[in-house]
């Protein structure tokens, strides 16, 4: 019977041994699949920000290429304004003094 409960022992214990190796590998390989997922998520989020700093540039500069176009067209509106602007007042004072007129010959 001592050699039967030796063996079985000596048994159990070759098994818990390789059951302790087997779950030191599987632990070695979930950390390394975790390593490798924790390295493919920062290079995801480097490439997103990346992403997200050129996007932001590139807003950046159209926004710029808008402002500059604002400026310009409120520059030509500006000109064209102080271009017709005599024009513009001489016809208002000569549709009054029509106007003058008209009044003087139907009252008259």
């Amino acid at each position: 019977m001592s050699l039967t409960l030796k063996s079985l022992q000596t048994e159990m214990s070759s098994s818990f041994n390789e059951l302790s190796l087997r779950m030191d590998n599987l632990d070695t390989k979930v950390h390394d699949l975790d390593s490798n997922v924790n390295k493919r998520i920062d290079n995801v989020v480097h490439i997103l920000d990346a992403h997200v700093k050129e996007t932001a540039y590139s807003f950046r500069q159209t926004n710029r290429r808008f402002d500059a176009l604002d400026q310009r067209f409120d520059k030509l509106m500006k000109d064209i304004t102080t271009t017709f602007s005599p024009y513009f007042f001489n016809i208002e004072k000569m549709l009054a003094d029509h106007e003058v007129r008209i009044k003087v010959l139907e009252n008259g």
